[in-house]
């Protein structure tokens, strides 16, 4: 499902993939002949009475270049296909870095949820010790250590959830959605 949001909704991608009907109307473009020129010209002197210095002039051209049209043909088919290979090429990049996008989702989730357990765990350890250092079981150190620990760990919460956020964006950024990127966590 995600890969084929990020193939379809990626305005890169479909940016990138309009070159290749640049390049199929360039090769059109170059399969059409030059157009021929017609020119006419009517000359008169205004000597009405001898009928002299009249005149009709018509000429009809087109310039022939030889060789010229196939080598347009061949230079726009070759850059067609340049085009659709740099698209290949592209797409091929693309989806390498969007899978791994999401691989590093994957990773950051599994992180943030390691990273809340223990958490969790050592604020009941916390919570423990506090009852313990309060009934004189333990020493200050060994209270003040598990709560250092307990803030320790929920600094490495908050930075696992930065980082499921950030990889979060980056997917959204993939896919061509990064409004709903959030819901991503």
């Amino acid at each position: 499902e995600y890969m084929e949001r990020v193939m379809k909704d990626n305005i890169a991608l479909t940016a990138k993939s309009l070159d290749i009907d640049i390049a199929d109307a360039g090769v059109t473009a170059s399969k059409v002949f030059n157009d021929p020129t017609l020119a006419i010209s009517y000359t008169n002197n205004e000597d009405w009475s001898k009928g002299l210095g009249q005149g009709i002039e018509v000429e009809l051209g087109k310039t022939f270049t030889f060789g010229v049209r196939r080598e347009r043909m061949d230079i726009a088919d070759s850059e067609r296909k340049q085009s659709i290979a740099l698209l290949e090429e592209y797409m091929r990049n693309f989806r390498a870095d969007a899978t791994i996008a999401y691989l590093e989702h994957l990773r950051a989730k599994m992180l943030l949820t390691e990273a809340t357990e223990i958490h969790s765990d050592l604020c009941e350890v916390a919570a423990n010790d506090s009852l313990r250092y309060l009934r004189g079981d333990i020493a200050k150190s060994d209270w003040l250590e598990s709560r250092m620990a307990q803030g320790v760990a929920k600094n490495a919460m908050l930075a696992a959830e930065g980082e499921l956020r950030n990889s979060a964006i980056k997917l959204g950024y993939y896919m061509g959605d990064l409004n709903n990127a959030a819901q991503l966590c």
